[in-house]
């Protein structure tokens, strides 16, 4: 996987038509390039979790600049209403939580790999990861870099073509492996045309027992 990325790093130049011919990992490389890439791209998003934790939530990601993005989200996550903002656009990092009748606020200093954390975080993760991380009042994952090495998506096979809201897509499936441990199973379907991921299911383990994840992401591209 790492080596199909250091490929298509240099010549992704944002979200474009994939590439035929291509291998799984291949596939699933490209689209994380042209992510990293993108500039004025934005994805609108539904996430709903059931199992061992639930949450329903939808928002929205705008890809600025290099680092600076825009990330939203609101609705319930476990038994809470929450709305969670992070906006590095102006270069500092800003969040803010609502919560219940809770409302709090963190200023922290430009994070070096925001936008890979951000991507690999959506990408082998799902973005429900890192709203769960602002939901906790706490930063996105691996934003000052190691994002690569600390998730990754192992044994990448392809799981044939599919339609999403009309858009049709090829998707990939992988095993999550998270700080060296296997955390999951995912299926993403990545579009035809943009190459960017268009829906997620997949299986988390926690000791607590599994979660169900199904993501949806509508993207506008500039």
């Amino acid at each position: 996987m790492l080596a199909a990325a250091a490929t298509f790093a240099a010549c992704a130049s944002g979200p474009r038509p994939m590439p035929a011919g291509l291998s799984p990992d291949e596939r699933l490389a490209f689209s994380e390039s042209a992510l990293q890439a993108a500039r004025g791209a934005s994805a609108a998003f539904e996430v709903e979790a059931t199992g061992s934790l639930t949450a329903k939530l939808v928002g929205t990601l705008e890809l600025v600049d290099a680092n600076a993005l825009a990330l939203t989200a609101e609705g319930t996550f476990a038994a809470d209403a929450v709305r969670v903002e992070l906006d590095s656009r102006s270069g500092d990092v800003n969040r803010s939580l609502t919560k219940g009748a809770s409302v709090s606020g963190q200023h922290e200093p430009p994070a070096s790999a925001l936008t890979e954390a951000v991507v690999l975080g959506l990408t082998r993760m799902g973005v429900l990861h890192n709203l769960a991380r602002l939901v906790a009042d706490e930063g996105i994952d691996r934003a000052r870099g190691g994002a690569s090495d600390w998730v990754r998506a192992l044994d990448v096979k392809d799981g044939g073509p599919d339609t999403v809201g009309g858009e049709a897509c090829h998707r990939v499936v992988f095993s999550i492996q998270v700080a060296g441990e296997r955390a999951g199973e995912a299926s993403v379907c990545l579009s035809d045309a943009t190459a960017l991921p268009l829906h997620r299911r997949q299986t988390v383990h926690f000791d607590s027992g599994d979660m169900s994840v199904v993501e949806t992401y509508h993207w506008t591209v500039k």
